[in-house]
């Protein structure tokens, strides 16, 4: 069973109550935290807009990373993002790999881990993450994987792509409790994991100038990437 919110055409779950969606199916909850997941980005940015699952007074933005580079870079780990999407990326076993618009793991088998700054941004706690995700085989394709998602709580939500499709995205209603890092795990070892894309939801009370500063710098990114693109 899927709620709807009427007359928004926006389907969502809350995993701490049901604990399926869509291509999401299995959860796990040290603590149980007020999650809602979703298969889809526009639905997954149109909950941003959605005041209501917040508390009265704040204020919600997204941004996005693609991962493009000019050169292929492998190593240990990788660190980009802007001030308020700062990531690390890296693999429980060897390097990843971040080219052609995407980070990977540099061989089959390793999970790749994501972990976020746990500094205070000016535009509020990082409550909402998203990202197309690839659990790929030998050939080329999707198959299954798993997604953890660490807490400021100490909370580890567990969910399992069950599909063969590539978005996956959550938020954290809870206030008090943000989200520190995501982990991509492939269920066997001869498949390999990659991300092309990440997203990322802020919510809370912004400093003075914050959301501005947010537009000028997505704006970049977004120049940035059709600048390499061409």
């Amino acid at each position: 069973m899927c709620p709807r919110k009427r007359g928004t055409g926006m389907k969502l779950q809350s995993l701490a109550l049901v604990g399926t969606v869509g291509l999401l199916a299995g959860s796990s909850f040290a603590n149980v935290v007020s999650t809602v997941a979703f298969t889809g980005l526009a639905e997954w940015t149109e909950f941003a807009a959605k005041p209501a699952f917040f508390p009265a007074g704040w204020t919600t933005a997204t941004t996005s990373e693609s991962f493009d580079s000019k050169r292929s870079v492998t190593q240990p780990s990788i660190s980009g993002g802007l001030g308020w999407s700062s990531w690390t990326a890296s693999a429980s076993s060897g390097d990843v790999t971040q080219e052609f618009g995407a980070m990977s793991v540099s061989k089959s088998g390793p999970t790749l881990i994501f972990t976020f700054s746990n500094k205070p941004s000016a535009l509020g706690g990082l409550h909402g993450i998203g990202g197309d995700f690839g659990f790929i085989d030998a050939s080329g394709n999707y198959q299954s994987g798993r997604i953890e998602m660490t807490l400021s709580n100490g909370a580890a939500i567990i969910q399992e792509f069950t599909a063969k499709a590539s978005f996956a995205g959550f938020w954290i209603t809870d206030p008090e409790v943000t989200i520190t890092g995501i982990s991509l795990k492939p269920l066997d070892a001869t498949y390999a994991v990659s991300a092309t894309n990440m997203y990322f939801g802020y919510a809370g009370v912004p400093a003075p100038g914050a959301l501005a500063l947010l537009g000028i710098a997505t704006v970049f990114a977004r120049s940035r990437r059709r600048a390499i693109n061409r």
